[in-house]
């Protein structure tokens, strides 16, 4: 049949079908109490013999498999309209959703399914302009693919009654009339959008059907982002063990008697392999500081990829994730990341006075970082190059919404990008994302010169850089624009401060932005609860504080032919 459009699934009655279904039922049990009464008068004859009685007895048979068969074909016809009915409901429910989410933004969905928004008079705030430019395209793409997944369901809904009901009235019953206990696969997509369609995917599932998928399909949801975090976990310990069994298999096989010279290198991969998914296993056994979650888990590539979180990602009101640098892997990192972000987490109290299940932490190591082995000389992966993090951006991006798909209200989002990480952000933050504040720290670098072309808010770009910090402040690599020196960027403190109550140590250094107890920690919390009122911004001193001898702002071209670092000499000029 040709497509339903959004007026005439507006027309459906998913209700009506189940009173004929109901009709038909009753009307099934008459004809049923009938067939009783032909067998039952069959075989109660006694004393009547002879080729009459043969006769009778055929003729009753012949009547009574007939109408036994149209019993079937009536239930056929009644198993098929009961199960059409929720899935039209659905579709229709999944409409629904996308009309509210467009009147969230002053939008509508159109009879035809387009997205229509009233003309707005041009703001001269370029800021709040691109910040509600975001806010639309990120909506248009979620509304979007809600209607075409309701519009798919509607039409195959109607395609499989039509055929059922046609196959019914020829005679032909049994199993196979009805394709409501078949699952569609999701939709095969990917960019920074994608969540979006597999977030709708998964709301057109029936509780049966999900579990159907989890069952026997994992690898249908573990990786995608859009779908609820605890389905997620859910599979994704399926995909953990079968890594797990791989990797043992592998390192089984290499390891085998005298063939061990010969794959070295072979042994050496596996068992790397098998100590990045005990660091998993090791992080998701915790039990302090909050539940853990898995995200992702993807042993695709030479280095296992993992998202790992602490608290709630499908209740709490703020999720932060945290992105690393250079050399960071799941064996090497994932524990220690998860025992400070932990920490972190607690401080919810203390810093902003809220309760730290409104606030969870994402650990994403969801990109190959640059490794120490190819600093220089390998295209693609050193971190002088940006080559790596424009590659995985869409993939930070669609994280981010994807943790906005699955959840039926608003969270706030943040994200905390450290060194390389933080390159990897500037490059998602020029996606469709639904990230509302970042904070970068040790960064060098981001690719764009002001907060709009991000689409952030005012005090959405949050930039720390701590004395003695190499990365940040005396070079020797800053890819395109120095963090702070974004417009409209705010610089917040890495010095020793106070508040009514705490006390809180400077930071220093490269790798201490997440000390306990420093003042860069209370920022990032503050920052994650939505707190500003609760930061504290750089003193003039602590500005002045950082190398001064001016700028080369000449760009130099790296050893693998990208032209993606600068030499800075102190700190830029306000």
């Amino acid at each position: 049949m040709s497509a339903l459009t959004v007026a005439d699934l507006r027309r459906v009655q998913p209700g009506v079908l189940e009173e004929v279904a109901s009709g038909l039922r009753r009307e099934q049990g008459r004809v049923l109490e009938v067939t009783a009464v032909l067998l039952v008068t069959r075989v109660a004859r006694i004393s009547w013999v002879g080729a009459a009685a043969d006769a009778a007895s055929a003729r009753h048979l012949a009547l009574s498999n007939r109408l036994g068969g149209f019993v079937r074909r009536l239930g056929a016809c009644v198993d098929v309209l009961e199960s059409t009915a929720p899935r039209l409901r659905s579709a229709l429910a999944l409409l629904f959703r996308a009309g509210h989410r467009a009147e969230e933004e002053g939008a509508w969905v159109d009879e035809w399914g387009a997205v229509r928004v009233l003309p707005r008079v041009a703001d001269p705030d370029v800021v709040a302009a691109a910040v509600q430019a975001r806010s639309e395209a990120v909506m248009r793409a979620e509304v979007e693919a809600m209607v075409r997944r309701a519009q798919t369901m509607a039409r195959d809904a109607d395609d499989a009654l039509a055929r059922s009901l046609v196959a019914a009235a020829r005679g032909v019953t049994g199993t196979g009339l009805s394709t409501a206990g078949t699952v569609p696969p999701p939709p095969a997509l990917s960019g920074a959008l994608t969540p979006f369609a597999t977030a709708a995917w998964w709301s057109s599932l029936s509780p049966e059907q999900r579990r159907k998928v989890l069952g026997a399909h994992p690898d249908w949801v573990g990786p995608r982002d859009g779908i609820p975090a605890a389905d997620r976990h859910t599979a994704n310990l399926v995909l953990l063990g079968r890594l797990e069994q791989q990797a043992r298999t592998r390192y089984d096989e290499a390891n085998d008697g005298w063939r061990v010279a010969l794959h070295r290198g072979e042994i050496d991969a596996a068992s790397d392999r098998l100590a990045d998914l005990q660091a998993v296993r090791d992080v998701l056994g915790r039990h302090d500081g909050g539940p853990r979650t898995l995200l992702m888990i993807d042993g695709s590539g030479e280095l296992l990829e993992a998202a790992v979180a602490v608290g709630d990602i499908d209740r709490a009101d703020h999720v932060a994730t945290y992105v690393g640098g250079l050399s960071t892997t799941v064996r090497g990192d994932l524990r220690r990341y998860d025992s400070t972000l932990s920490r972190m987490r607690a401080q919810a109290g203390r810093v902003g006075g809220s309760d730290a299940d409104q606030l969870a932490i994402v650990t994403w190591l969801g990109y190959p970082a640059p490794q120490n082995t190819s600093v220089v000389g390998v295209p693609g992966a050193s971190v002088f190059g940006s080559s790596r993090a424009q590659s995985y951006a869409a993939e930070l991006a669609a994280f981010t919404n994807g943790v906005a798909a699955s959840r039926d209200r608003y969270v706030h989002q943040t994200v905390w990008a450290h060194s390389y990480g933080s390159v990897l952000a500037g490059f998602a933050l020029l996606q469709p994302h639904s990230i509302d504040d970042v904070v970068v720290f040790g960064s060098p670098g981001l690719p764009f010169h002001s907060i709009d072309q991000a689409g952030l808010k005012r005090g959405g770009l949050n930039v720390l850089r701590a004395d003695l910090d190499p990365v940040a402040t005396v070079g020797p690599v800053v890819h395109q624009v120095e963090a702070e020196n974004v417009a409209g960027s705010i610089w917040l403190s890495t010095a020793a401060s106070k508040d009514a109550v705490n006390t809180w140590r400077p930071s220093s250094g490269h790798g201490g932005y997440l000390d306990a107890g420093s003042t860069s920690e209370r920022n990032l919390v503050a920052v994650a609860l939505a707190r500003p009122d609760r930061t504290v911004q750089a003193s003039p001193k602590e500005r002045s504080s950082h190398v001064s001898a001016g700028r080369i702002v000449s760009w130099v071209t790296a050893v693998n032919g990208e032209q993606v670092w600068r030499f800075p000499f102190g700190a830029p000029v306000r």
